[in-house]
């Protein structure tokens, strides 16, 4: 079986069980007409003003370039979107600072600013960005500045075109007819050595709305009272600007929308906004972000009331770690970005309407250590649960974005590059485990049967982190494609072994005899980085028996021949 070419150590060390009693599990009929997107498995190349330089400080000293250890690294992880290049700064910042030979300007500035007026480089701009995504294989995904329009710095009409013409330089065909009063913006693209159009099919209006910072500035631009009705009218007439601008260059491009706007506790505004006609006939996706734990200098909760972080033990941290980020069904199994409360009556209107979910940032993502933690290897699983989460509701989740692919500040990096972008190269576990699944996984979800698996009492969150009474030790997804079947198992116990064992029910299990198991483990304190373990399965009367290891993500691919009963 290939395996992946990331740094991995292969081993053949033989792992025990923990003499549990199996868990039987039944892979059954396809789910109907549920593919799952492969931009489930993308990546956030961020530059960010506000102490994260990313793939700017990771450049060659003579060229625009990113060094090769760095680029081998990102060639590794193959991510098949690439969100670029901001989160918050891109409503303070103007994408043409990125780009040379914009009219009456000429080359690109040297710096450039975003939130808070603060500044970062531009070496590493749109033609670089679309260089590499052709380099890795990657299809970009865009992000422009709504607030120019919302907050009146610009006439709206122009704030739209200007927006617009971002999608023109990466989308639109040399030689194309583009709006009136609109750059040649293909022209300058082609110039600026990209001769072929980017492909993007989706492009994001604003981001993370639902934080609030940005209402202040509309509000003033308003006159400083609006109530939650006028600025949600006001924010669908801008995005229905936003959209016509953007579609008169590329009707097909996909858009993306907040599903939270931050602008009034029951949801009120977002039911105007989401019940828009002009929205609903051209916004299709609307975004969900999820990170967790934030600041871990926070104490930990209980039932929402701080406690004393000694209290808890080794394996009430591990639990409480590699349960987020994300919510978590009854079952203890993750759902991802699928939210309760105020969230979850947005998101049941949103979906009554037609629209889907786009999860353009999420990740494990936690800083401020005051114990000496956290496990890495932890967090990893916390990630590949939302992975899994992700994939089990692939009928209603068609992007997700793990942030952010090239760091030299930021610990949640997928690739980290010491001494500021000039030293070692090193792969984080939790985009070790992203590679992994997103390599070997199949294109439609398969149903599976199985007794309520084994959970654990895990009562207590942390910062950002979402209540889950009860956590799953075992998180099971099952694909298939033409070319195999996989099953995808998380086992979350710290020490123990947990055994499966597997059929696919009433049918029988064809020709084939044997599986691959492949399992990827955290390192160990001197070698943090992942390693991948491959075995042969042999299958006894039908059935196979997988041995889950400690602390791990699993993935067993049976044949072909199984997989051929699972077509349409």
């Amino acid at each position: 079986m290939r395996t992946l070419s990331l740094a991995f150590l292969l081993s053949t060390a033989a792992v025990s069980s923990a003499g549990e009693q199996a868990i039987p599990v039944t892979i059954a009929e396809r789910v109907p007409a549920v593919a799952i997107p492969v931009a489930l498995y993308g990546q956030f190349l961020e530059r960010a003003t506000f102490g994260e330089p990313g793939p700017e400080a990771c450049l060659l000293a003579d060229r625009n370039e990113l060094r090769p250890e760095v680029l081998a690294r990102i060639q590794d992880l193959r991510p098949p979107m690439i969100r670029f290049p901001w989160g918050t700064d891109g409503d303070y910042s103007d994408w043409t600072e990125l780009v040379d030979g914009v009219p009456g300007r000429g080359p690109r500035p040297a710096t450039m600013k975003g939130l808070d007026g603060k500044t970062i480089g531009t070496r590493f701009g749109y033609a670089e960005f679309f260089r590499l995504c052709r380099q890795v294989g990657s299809e970009p995904l865009l992000m422009v500045n709504l607030l120019d329009g919302l907050a009146r710095r610009r006439p709206l009409a122009d704030a739209a075109r200007h927006a617009a013409g971002l999608v023109a330089y990466a989308n639109a065909r040399s030689g194309q007819a583009l709006p009136a009063g609109m750059t040649d913006w293909p022209a300058i693209r082609v110039a600026n050595g990209n001769a072929e159009p980017a492909r993007a099919r989706f492009v994001q209006l604003g981001n993370e709305w639902w934080m609030g910072g940005f209402v202040k500035e509309v509000r003033a631009a308003m006159g400083g009272s609006p109530s939650p009705e006028e600025l949600v009218r006001w924010y669908a007439e801008v995005v229905a600007a936003y959209v016509a601008a953007i579609h008169a260059v590329d009707p097909s491009i996909g858009i993306i929308i907040d599903l939270d706007l931050g602008l009034d506790p029951d949801g009120r505004a977002e039911a105007i906004l989401l019940a828009d006609p002009r929205i609903r006939r051209e916004v299709k996706w609307v975004a969900l972000h999820a990170y967790a734990p934030g600041n871990m200098a926070r104490k930990p909760r209980r039932s929402g009331v701080e406690i004393d972080p000694a209290t808890l033990t080794a394996d009430q941290w591990w639990y409480l770690w590699t349960g987020m980020p994300g919510r978590y069904g009854d079952d203890g199994q993750s759902r991802a970005i699928l939210p309760d409360g105020h969230r979850g009556d947005l998101l049941r209107l949103a979906e009554g309407l037609g629209y889907r979910l786009a999860c353009t940032e999420w990740n494990w993502n936690g800083w401020s250590q005051p114990h000496g933690q956290p496990n890495e290897w932890a967090a990893a699983l916390g990630a590949a649960g939302f992975l899994n989460g992700l994939v089990r509701h692939a009928d209603r989740v068609e992007v997700g974005i793990q942030s952010m692919l090239v760091g030299v500040s930021w610990n949640l990096a997928a690739i980290r590059v010491a001494d500021g972008g000039r030293g070692a190269v090193r792969l984080n576990p939790r985009a070790a485990v992203t590679a992994f699944l997103a390599r070997h996984r199949g294109e439609r979800l398969l149903a599976l049967r199985h007794p309520p698996l084994p959970t654990v009492e895990q009562p207590f969150t942390q910062g950002w982190s979402d209540s889950i009474p009860r956590l799953a030790l075992l998180d099971l997804v099952a694909t298939a494609s033409a070319g195999a079947v996989h099953l995808q198992a998380i086992n979350r116990h710290p020490r123990e072994a947990l055994v499966l064992t597997v059929d696919f029910g009433s049918r029988p299990p064809g020709t084939t005899t044997a599986a691959q198991e492949s399992v990827v483990q955290g390192g160990s304190e001197t070698d943090p980085e992942a390693r991948l373990v491959s075995t042969t399965i042999q299958a006894e009367a039908g059935t196979w028996r997988i041995v889950l290891p400690p602390a791990s993500v699993s993935v067993v691919t049976w044949a072909s021949e199984e997989e051929q009963r699972y077509d349409p």
